[in-house]
């Protein structure tokens, strides 16, 4: 099977100011805050470029011109949006997270790797940045690494279907197929609407010779709308 790599999106929306830094919360950062969270993006930015003229030194508002810029997948104004966030305020956990949402999409490893263990040491609890980071060492083939990163996360939320998904495709990729499939299994187990899950669970199954099985995830895929048409003609006809 082709390797496939799969980046964890995580929405962290915009709550409340004190959740994130000591900075001020005025009326415009909140009204920016209400139009993102209603999809409404321009009318954010404007507040939030309404509360930084207001406030200059207001790291949050910046914080939420770089998320409402990375939803709009501008991650150009995002990345520098981020980092004026993270120069006002040098343990803006989430600000840091952002961004090396950011670097990893756009293939900059080492400026996410170098983020998100950043923000490991502000907030070690953070299942989700053990899996980014986890994301992070697979697409730099070191496994072993990535494994037991993704460990981490699992400790730290043990019924979050996402790391098991992680964990499945991460050993598949080592060539631990059984254990991959196991991995995966407890992620279906967690959250059945996972297509994905079940063409990659298939798929490795297909390399332990259970075709049935495999046709069986395969089919189940299709029934969630994950489209696994090519893998129905290419494997179980």
């Amino acid at each position: 099977m082709k390797k496939i790599y799969f980046l964890i999106t995580i929405c962290i929306l915009l709550a409340n100011c004190t959740q994130k830094t000591e900075q001020p919360c005025d009326d415009a950062f909140i009204r920016g805050n209400n139009f993102v969270l209603n999809s409404d993006f321009e009318n954010g930015k404007k507040e939030f470029e309404n509360s930084i003229r207001s406030h200059p030194e207001n790291a949050n508002a910046y914080y939420g011109l770089a998320y409402t810029y990375s939803l709009e997948g501008n991650t150009t104004e995002s990345i520098k949006y981020y980092s004026k966030a993270i120069e006002l305020n040098k343990n803006f956990t989430l600000a840091y997270y952002g961004r090396a949402n950011i670097f990893f999409v756009n293939g900059n490893l080492k400026s996410a790797k170098a983020d998100i263990e950043r923000v490991i040491e502000l907030n070690d609890k953070l299942s989700s940045a053990y899996q980014l980071l986890a994301n992070i060492e697979s697409q730099n083939s070191n496994y072993n690494d990535a494994l037991k990163n993704i460990d981490k996360a699992i400790n730290l939320e043990p019924k979050n279907s996402v790391s098991y998904f992680v964990k499945g495709v991460l050993q598949g990729n080592n060539k631990d197929i059984e254990n991959a499939v196991k991995s995966l299994s407890k992620s279906l187990k967690l959250n059945p609407n996972n297509g994905m899950a079940y063409v990659y669970r298939g798929t490795f199954k297909l390399q332990i010779n259970d075709k049935l099985g495999g046709c069986e995830d395969f089919h189940n895929a299709e029934k969630v709308g994950f489209k696994a048409k090519t893998y129905l003609e290419n494997y179980c006809k």
